[in-house]
């Protein structure tokens, strides 16, 4: 059952996916350029959905990349409080880290829609610097008082090595300890200084970074043997396994009791030679990523409705208002004290079973991936991921059941049946999504005219007509900058099918010249 006190008066939220039904992501019929890649599938309803639209409302962005932004908040909030028990061969735990992929064009406020979703940790984040700050001082302060005590240990018994030898054991059992960094989300995109982090900081991080290409093109990923070596961390850390360093100066360090997950922004001309590596798909790296590669907006992102208009900018007020629910939530998930184990070096999460109703539930969708992941199947080309999907439905059910019950351990149950259900409908729609990520490519420039045809394709939806000049198109599109650019690019969708010139002719009610149609699949 949804608590409605978490996300406040129920009618609110229900009035929220009632004034937002007008504005569901558009879904342009296609132009007939060589286009292999399906459209986006439509997004399931979910215990996020209202949040996922609220945020993609207020920045106007698509909704998928804001419910991968309100994922990766809610699982760096989540992930350590809770594990989840897989209910196969004789049950074992995993984290309910995720890790998400957010495909999308430069412009399409992937880094506006992960701002907002992750503002609760971050303000929480900042609220504890001040403290870890002093902190820091006075731990610098007595460590160096600490050294000087042994070296005076080492002067004053350098003739006497058995009373040496007791006294710098005692003198090292009262080593100050330095203060754990408060920094939870971190865009440091490096094996090393991943584990650099969690060593010393946050037991619980997200590598957040709009700075995909750096992560894919940098030194880590520069060749085979560092990629193997990058993404074998990167593995590791998604099942929260321990990793053994030899580092130069400490020999060897262990990490252990720790969460990562991540959340990966990178515009689809990095990506594509990346998602088919065939090294990166070998190794299973990919499977452990959920991702969102939706239609971009452009074209379509006005400010002057919500402006001027009464009704718009009510729709955004409410908007905002579930935005804020979102934000205190999680804020308040990540303000809960962290389980650690008996001697307070890691993190010891709470084991989250399932109800009888939902490992049944669980159990039909493990079976339905193999099926579908077989060599003729529907996942055939992403067997990595649907070898790992029933593990991701568990993982996001198990992070609902943290959100509902705002992240307080002595109130968690086991995960039910709805939440498992509505984890798996999310997955299937992930699941959807890279099968689409899959499709060969189009050439750069038919991606352009693509993009030229859907904008033109959404104004005129908006406005009712199929009409329209060059300097119309100069208008709506923010990359051809003249007339005669308007003009070449037309004689290229009008040899794809995808418009016609029509001369003269009469457009809301004004006579116009050099008139273009754009012409529909349907």
């Amino acid at each position: 059952m949804v608590k409605t006190s978490i996300f406040g008066p129920k009618s609110l939220v229900q009035e929220m996916s009632d004034l937002l039904a007008d504005r569901r992501e558009p879904e342009p019929d296609l132009v007939p350029i060589a286009r292999e890649r399906s459209p986006e599938p439509t997004l399931p309803d979910t215990h996020l959905t209202a949040f996922a639209k609220a945020l993609a409302h207020v920045v106007q962005a698509p909704t998928s990349l804001a419910m991968n932004a309100l994922l990766g908040s809610l699982a760096s909030a989540a992930q350590a409080h809770a594990d989840v028990m897989i209910p196969v061969n004789g049950g074992y735990r995993v984290p309910i880290s995720l890790y998400l992929l957010s495909v999308a064009q430069s412009g399409d406020r992937k880094s506006a829609c992960d701002a907002l979703a992750t503002k609760g940790i971050r303000d929480h984040q900042a609220e504890q610097i001040d403290g870890w700050e002093d902190a820091r001082v006075a731990y610098e302060m007595t460590q160096e008082a600490w050294e000087l005590q042994r070296k005076e240990i080492l002067r004053e018994h350098k003739e006497d090595p058995e009373t040496l030898q007791a006294e710098i054991a005692a003198h090292a059992a009262v080593k100050p300890v330095a203060p754990r960094s408060p920094i939870a989300i971190t865009n440091n995109a490096t094996p090393e200084g991943l584990f650099k982090e969690l060593l010393h900081g946050q037991r619980s991080m997200i590598l957040s970074t709009d700075e995909g290409g750096a992560f894919f093109g940098g030194y880590s990923m520069a060749d085979a043997q560092r990629k193997r070596a990058a993404t074998a961390f990167y593995n590791e850390a998604w099942g929260a396994k321990q990793i053994n360093s030899l580092r130069k100066g400490d020999g060897a360090v262990i990490l252990r009791g720790y969460r990562l997950s991540m959340h990966l922004l990178i515009q689809p001309s990095v990506i594509e030679e990346a998602w088919k590596d065939e090294d990166l798909q070998g190794n299973g790296f990919w499977g452990r990523f959920l991702v969102a590669c939706p239609e971009s907006l452009w074209g379509t992102r006005e400010i002057a409705p919500r402006h001027y208009d009464a009704q718009e900018r009510e729709k955004l007020q409410r908007s905002l208002q579930i935005l804020q629910i979102w934000q205190d939530l999680t804020k308040k998930i990540a303000q809960q004290p962290q389980p650690l184990s008996e001697n307070g070096k890691a993190l010891d999460p709470k084991v989250l079973e399932m109800t009888e109703k939902a490992v049944d539930a669980w159990i039909a969708f493990a079976d339905e991936c193999e099926r579908k992941g077989g060599i003729f199947g529907e996942y055939a080309e992403i067997r990595g991921l649907s070898n790992k999907a029933a593990e991701h439905a568990a993982r996001l059910a198990a992070n609902f059941h943290v959100l509902m019950n705002e992240g307080k351990a002595e109130q968690f149950d086991k995960i039910g049946q709805e939440e498992m259900e509505q984890a798996i409908l999310l997955i299937r729609w992930y699941l959807q999504s890279a099968v689409r990520m899959m499709q060969a490519p189009v050439t750069s420039e038919d991606r352009k005219l693509q993009e030229v045809y859907d904008t033109m394709l959404r104004r005129a939806d908006r406005l009712e007509y199929d009409e329209f000049t060059p300097s119309d198109l100069v208008r709506a599109c923010g990359k051809i900058n003249n007339v005669k650019a308007a003009k070449a690019v037309l004689e290229s969708l009008r040899q794809n099918g995808a418009v016609v010139a029509v001369g003269e002719a009469t457009i809301d009610g004004k006579k116009r010249v050099d008139v273009w149609r754009l012409l529909r699949n349907d």
